[in-house]
Order: C-alpha cells, then sequence, then structure tokens
C-alpha cells in the first residue's frame, strides 16, 4: 500500500509500539504527529524522523483545555494549506 503524502496522529508514540508505529509510518512517507503526554519526548521522536528524512511534528496530548480539533487544526496548519479535510476515526 502506497501511504506517501498521507498523515497520521499517533498517539502514545513517544514510547514503545506508538514510536515504533510512527517511525515506520513516516519511513513510509507518511507526515505523522507525534502524540504523548510527555511533550519533551513527542518532540525528540519528531526530531530523529525529521533527522531520518521523514516529516514529524511532536505535539502534547492531556492537557487542559486540549480538543481533539484543535490538535487537528494545529496538524493541518503543520501541513500546510493543500493538507485537505481531516475527521477522527472511532
Amino acid at each position: 500500500m502506497d501511504l506517501k503524502g498521507k498523515s497520521a496522529i499517533v498517539t502514545g508514540a513517544a514510547s514503545g509500539i506508538g514510536k515504533g508505529i510512527a517511525e515506520l509510518l513516516a519511513s513510509r512517507g507518511v507526515a505523522v504527529a507525534i502524540a504523548d503526554l510527555n511533550l519533551d519526548a513527542a518532540q525528540k521522536v519528531a526530531a530523529g524522523i525529521e533527522t531520518s528524512g521523514g516529516k514529524a511534528i511532536g505535539v502534547a496530548m492531556e492537557l487542559p483545555g486540549f480538543t481533539m480539533e484543535k490538535a487537528m487544526a494545529d496538524f493541518r496548519q503543520f501541513l500546510g494549506a493543500g493538507a485537505g479535510s481531516f475527521h477522527a476515526q472511532q
């Protein structure tokens, strides 16, 4: 499956399985939001992906006032004007 040009928000992505999933997606051309409770760790994972040639941003989750809508708006801004629309899958 060709994933190049797609985007994903991966929760719990600063470590463990989430990190592995984010790194795998990024290696296949997916722009990834590294979402985690630990913003510093999320940003470090994102920086590693960027260093490897991928596109990633670290974002904090579970903060007072956090909404998925805001996270998606921030991610859309990160991706640029041609990002299209997002919807959460449940």
